[in-house]
């Protein structure tokens, strides 16, 4: 049943015309979102992902998704960008709770994990709607750098920001690959979208943490269980240059998972 269910909404999200947001697109969506946060059983957990079935859809889900939320928050920067009251706007963005619980997760592991407040962060992959980072700005008061390679996100970035008198320290339009100054921050924050697969994802953080300092906190937004259908898991184990160092895997409404790394000291 449970497979069933997943593959029928595949099947509804992959024959729609457009991912752009409507209450259709919504609702398939907002479905594959509760469905796959509820609680299962290790053993059936298993046995969904291991399915033939599933696996083949895996790989095109992720996609779909990638795209669904792009579209999502892109939709939500132009509302934001034409409204008299961009604050109160941004409340009614759909999945505004799951970033604050989010965020104010990840900011006490990263404080748990360095002893002290972050003085820098690099945020990669922010995306149209940089909600991560408009929290912490304001809510936490941490100096925040942006980086993702879309110009496009990189310019609705800036005029959100901008429209919600958000400071942040600035904003770099590149790729991950091609940027090196990685050691001048406290924490390197890789945003769940930041590499459409698993491949990807590690080539990133190969990149990265080569070229970040040692006490640099590397923190990535994972997923585990059935909310691997949604983001690529981030599996650093086969990194020997990389430690980790904790792993947080809420049970209640907060999508990703957190994984706090750093470089081996020894290598």
């Amino acid at each position: 049943m449970l497979k069933d269910n997943i593959i029928n909404l595949y099947r509804k999200i992959s024959l729609l015309d457009s991912l752009k947001p409507c209450q259709k697109v919504n609702t398939l969506f907002q479905e594959l979102c509760f469905l796959v946060t509820k609680n299962y059983s290790s053993s059936l957990v298993e046995n969904i992902l291991n399915d033939s079935d599933i696996k083949s859809i895996i790989f095109d889900l992720h996609k779909l998704c990638a795209e669904g939320e792009y579209l999502l928050e892109l939709h939500w920067s132009e509302k934001i960008a034409l409204s008299s009251c961009p604050k109160e706007f941004l409340k009614k963005f759909p999945y505004s709770e799951n970033y604050y619980s989010l965020c104010r997760l990840e900011y006490h592991a990263m404080v748990a994990s360095l002893g002290s407040k972050p003085e820098k962060i690099l945020f990669l992959g922010a995306g149209p709607l940089p909600l991560s980072v408009i929290i912490y700005s304001s809510f936490y008061n941490l100096s925040c750098t942006l980086l993702d390679k879309s110009e496009e996100a990189c310019s609705y970035a800036e005029v959100i920001l901008s429209k919600l008198d958000v400071r942040v320290d600035n904003i770099i339009c590149s790729d991950s690959e091609f940027y090196k100054s990685y050691d001048n921050y406290d924490v390197i924050i890789f945003a769940a979208l930041n590499g459409i697969n698993k491949k990807e994802k590690l080539n990133i953080a190969c990149n990265v943490s080569e070229n970040s300092s040692q006490d640099t906190l590397l923190l990535f937004r994972s997923s585990y269980d059935l909310r691997r259908l949604l983001y690529p898991e981030v599996n650093l184990d086969k990194l020997r240059f990389i430690n980790k160092s904790l792993e947080i895997n809420p049970f209640n409404h907060i999508i990703n998972s957190i994984i706090i790394a750093s470089r081996n000291s020894q290598l």
